[in-house]
């Protein structure tokens, strides 16, 4: 009816996001090995048919000769392989191409116990037979050997002809959502890996399981009303629930199997530790855990059970991402934007959702938001001071803990992983000073995992460092304000000290270990750690083992 939709969207970033969600799913497909050919063509009368059918497809006349383009994917067909199978010779649309070692060194046979860095391809005539048709990806000797792992795989490139690597469409799906945290405009979303084959959005309709990226509900909420800190030492040893009306026991496990007694809350959030935000969560209360996550801004049911604490509740990468939405803007929630403005065909404004900041708004209409934004009240999820202090301890998730690899993008970054029983979902929420972006990676049906080793911080994080390098370069380069620049400073009541990481007491004068913390001013530790480079037999096993659990007392 001539109605006119501006969205929040950002094409340059939907189009990073897009290229990053391919990327990260084409990477996981093939670390789990090779499903096998898409068909097989027994003689040469079928061989010659599907490459008539082909080249019609591609559009080319009689006597065009077929020219790849680096980069696109096409259909090719087996038709022999070099004596010492380190080659693999193609037909694709009638022209001849090869496919070397070096480009299919991933392709073992499927097998989900196993890592695919102890079991490269050494021969392709293993992977492939003569009439097998295949996807083959257009690439250069130099794309090819970037990824050998081995110059001897190197040497076997050919140095002449058309070079082929070889692919499959993944079969996980991933989706990935970002924001603006200042206007709450959803910059870029991908709700799956291929919309035409599925209009499902999984940023927002999808309900998964959050695993460990569900855990800064729980340890703001500690910090809110509990004055935790990042010295409060919380205990990691096994805990088992009975469950008597379900005749259940539950023990949750850390993923390392490994219990290390009381350690400062800190190292419970860098390391992901499982046990201690059961703990937590049980410190805090169930009921204000739930209560804390509805004022962040998940909506989805929530168990009430201490299993919620480690993600056991599902909920959308929407609700998920608006819980870091709301820590980076210090607790001050921020409601997502999808579409910026509706307006009709005689121009009459049906929707305004604009920023004060919107560059696309006239000197006027930017005035006017900036005072309405002024005049009406902050809903305010958790105190500055709060937010800030889970902030914090985000960063350190990424400057030496379990989602390291974020602080690849060069600039300021804080975030969580998050992986379920069994690899089923991995996750990665994640910001910088103005961009907050989550990325999901599963199966949309719970039956299969995603494989041996994969979790948030393998599968998902790479996909969220991809997006984000590009995005914050974009922003970097435009003539706007530059938005990839900034740190996050503490408000006030917020101090900040040097600790010693292990013990989370103050670091003594001059030692290498210590580690910056922020605390809510008075809460400060102010016993200093003790002097490492002085050893007993008790400092040198500080934990006295329970022998009955075989974990420190």
């Amino acid at each position: 009816d001539g109605l006119q939709v501006y969205t929040a969207l950002n094409i340059e970033l939907q189009g990073f996001a897009r290229k990053a969600i391919a990327e990260g799913l084409h990477e996981l497909d093939r670390r789990q090995g090779f499903r096998g050919p898409l068909a097989q063509l027994k003689n040469e009368a079928l061989r010659t048919l599907f490459r008539d059918r082909y080249r019609g497809e591609l559009g080319l006349a009689l006597g065009v000769e077929f020219a790849p383009q680096q980069g696109e994917t096409y259909l090719a067909v087996v038709t022999g392989f070099d004596a010492k199978g380190l080659t693999v010779n193609l037909d694709v649309a009638g022209k001849e191409g090869l496919m070397p070692l070096a480009g299919m060194r991933w392709a073992r046979r499927p097998d989900p116990t196993e890592r695919v860095d102890l079991h490269y391809v050494t021969d392709v005539r293993r992977v492939l037979k003569k009439g097998d048709v295949v996807s083959a990806r257009a690439t250069t000797k130099q794309a090819l050997a970037k990824d050998t792992h081995g110059w001897e795989v190197a040497e076997s490139i050919p140095k002449e002809g058309d070079l082929y690597a070889l692919e499959q469409e993944p079969i996980a799906q991933g989706a990935l959502l970002s924001v603006d945290p200042r206007s709450g405009y959803a910059v870029a979303q991908v709700g799956g890996y291929d919309f035409e084959e599925s209009t499902y959005n999984r940023a927002v309709q999808a309900c998964r399981e959050p695993g460990s990226a569900f855990k800064p509900v729980v340890y703001s909420a500690a910090i809110d009303k509990l004055d935790y800190t990042a010295s409060t030492p919380v205990d990691d040893k096994p805990i088992i629930f009975d469950d008597p009306d379900n005749a259940m026991r539950w023990k949750p496990d850390n993923a390392g199997l490994e219990f290390l007694g009381k350690i400062p809350m800190r190292t419970c959030v860098k390391d992901s530790i499982n046990t201690p935000a059961i703990r937590v969560a049980e410190a805090v209360g169930i009921e204000d855990v739930i209560k804390n996550a509805r004022r962040l801004g998940i909506t989805t049911p929530l168990k009430r059970e201490l299993g919620t604490a480690l993600g056991s509740s599902c909920t959308t990468l929407l609700d998920l991402l608006q819980v870091y939405v709301t820590i980076n803007q210090y607790g001050e929630r921020r409601d997502t934007l999808f579409v910026r403005r509706v307006v009709d065909r005689y121009g009459n404004v049906l929707e305004d959702n604009s920023a004060a900041w919107d560059p696309t708004l006239d000197f006027v209409s930017r005035l006017d938001r900036a005072y309405a934004r002024l005049v009406t009240p902050k809903r305010q999820a958790l105190d500055p001071q709060s937010a800030f202090l889970m902030l914090s301890l985000l960063r350190d998730v990424v400057q030496d803990g379990t989602g390291v690899a974020a602080s690849h993008t060069g600039h300021v970054a804080a975030g969580k992983t998050g992986t379920t029983d069994d690899s089923f979902d991995a996750w990665f929420m994640g910001f910088t000073k103005n961009l907050v972006t989550g990325v999901w990676v599963g199966h949309d049906k719970k039956e299969r995992p995603l494989g041996v080793s994969e979790q948030g911080g393998r599968t998902a994080l790479p996909i969220w460092v991809g997006y984000t390098i590009r995005a914050l370069t974009d922003y970097s380069t435009t003539p706007a304000k530059k938005k990839a620049q900034g740190d996050f400073a503490p408000p006030p009541g917020v101090v900040r000290v040097s600790i010693d990481p292990d013990t989370g007491k103050l670091a003594r004068p001059g030692s290498a270990r210590s580690v910056p913390a922020y605390y809510r001013t008075g809460t400060e530790p102010t016993e200093v750690a003790p002097d490492r480079s002085v050893f007993n037999a008790e400092e040198q096993n500080p934990f006295q083992i329970d022998e009955e659990i075989g974990a420190p007392l």
